[in-house]
């Protein structure tokens, strides 16, 4: 165990004081520490809210060390709903598969029953469904597709001034095809907090809408107000295919592999950049680590169950490379 938390407990009457700190085992730093004064009255009480207090400095100066920081680090004064949102994103984050999938929406859902008015779970909800729905996780995609926009709406509801309640509207409004309306809440997500990264997903919209060239700056302002992201990348890779430039598309997306073993887009784009160059092997490779994470994916599925597109034509180079993917012939 690398990291260690520690700390000391001092009372006087009814006042206790709890100092806390987090140390580096291996390399003997000092990292963190901070003080808690509070009343004893009830000792869980007080458990749990220096426990939720050291979770939620932690995980926004450390994010590193715990992989997954929360989507927004404040929301609930509920320790239970609090964990259980940090384990369902960092299942969502770290290992988003079939077999995880229940166990992503499962959590976030405990998360919701703890406190129904915690922003986070919603947005992970979202999200999770809409992956699971693109990537042909149930034999029915739109039914997912529908409840995300229930999902959305009740974030909406709950947090109208939101920027990521918003984000999660647009990217509920994008994958039932309605471009207009996903652009619109897109905009409202920047209006609200021009730094919110998730405002420029906008270039997904764009581009699936047929407006590729135009996405382009959407992405690259992404990627500039979060850098460690791999969806700008994603993005911007795209955006490379849709105009045929599939060695610029593999830049994007090279060197992202090992922190994202489990991403099932950046195997499956990476694929079909190689299958268009005509690098076979390389293709097969990368087609095999699809079907590793979903080994019951299908081409025509995503295509024309999982893409969020009203006309092919609009990504026409993106589907043609799809196509030539070496899957196995039991896979088609």
């Amino acid at each position: 165990m690398q990291y260690v938390i520690d700390g000391s407990i001092q009372k006087s009457k009814e006042k206790l004081r709890v100092t806390v700190k987090m140390i580096d085992a291996l390399k003997g730093y000092h990292l963190w520490s901070d003080q808690y004064d509070r009343k004893l009255k009830d000792i869980f009480t007080i458990q749990d809210d220096i426990v939720l207090s050291i979770v939620k400095s932690v995980s926004s100066k450390y994010d590193k060390i715990l992989e997954s920081a929360p989507v927004e680090a404040a929301g609930t004064n509920n320790l239970s709903a609090y964990l259980k949102n940090l384990m369902s994103l960092y299942l969502y984050e770290s290992n988003f598969s079939r077999e995880n999938f229940g166990d992503i929406i499962r959590l976030a859902e405990e998360a919701l029953a703890f406190d129904p008015n915690f922003l986070n779970p919603y947005i992970v909800i979202v999200y999770a469904k809409a992956r699971a729905a693109r990537y042909g996780f149930t034999e029915n995609p739109d039914v997912l597709r529908e409840q995300v926009l229930v999902i959305a709406h009740k974030a909406v509801t709950l947090h109208n001034y939101s920027a990521q309640a918003h984000g999660a509207m647009a990217r509920a409004y994008y994958e039932l095809k309605h471009y207009d309306k996903s652009i619109e809440e897109y905009r409202k997500v920047v209006e609200l907090d021009p730094n919110e990264p998730k405002g420029y997903d906008i270039g997904w919209a764009l581009s699936y809408s047929g407006k590729a060239r135009e996405a382009v700056q959407y992405f690259e302002e992404f990627k500039r107000l979060d850098p460690k992201s791999l969806i700008p990348q994603l993005g911007l890779s795209f955006v490379n295919m849709i105009m045929g430039n599939y060695e610029n598309a593999i830049a994007y997306l090279t060197g992202r592999i090992d922190e994202n073993p489990n991403f099932l887009r950046l195997h499956l784009d990476l694929a079909a950049c190689y299958a268009a160059l005509g690098r076979e092997e390389e293709a097969k490779v990368a087609a095999k680590q699809v079907l590793k994470i979903n080994p019951a994916f299908s081409i025509d599925n995503y295509i024309f169950k999982g893409l969020p597109v009203s006309d092919l034509k609009a990504i026409k180079n993106y589907v043609d490379a799809l196509r030539k993917i070496p899957f196995p012939v039991s896979n088609k």
